[in-house]
């Protein structure tokens, strides 16, 4: 939330837990990160300026 913050990005973050959920997106491991329907990253939690490139870049591209 905080990167979202610092980004000025209006945004709605879900934590989704639901095993059949999560593999609609195709996404075989977790830790997962989805922006606007598209996995971004998969089995890592990203350093936090990795984690604002991907998300910029993800709403940059919307």
């Amino acid at each position: 939330m905080a990167v979202l913050a610092e980004l000025q990005i209006p945004a709605d973050v879900e934590h989704i837990r639901d095993p059949l959920a999560i593999s609609q997106y195709g996404v075989m491991g977790t830790p997962a990160l989805v922006v606007n329907e598209k996995v971004v990253s998969v089995g890592k939690v990203p350093l936090r300026s990795a984690l604002k490139s991907l998300i910029a870049d993800a709403w940059r591209k919307d």
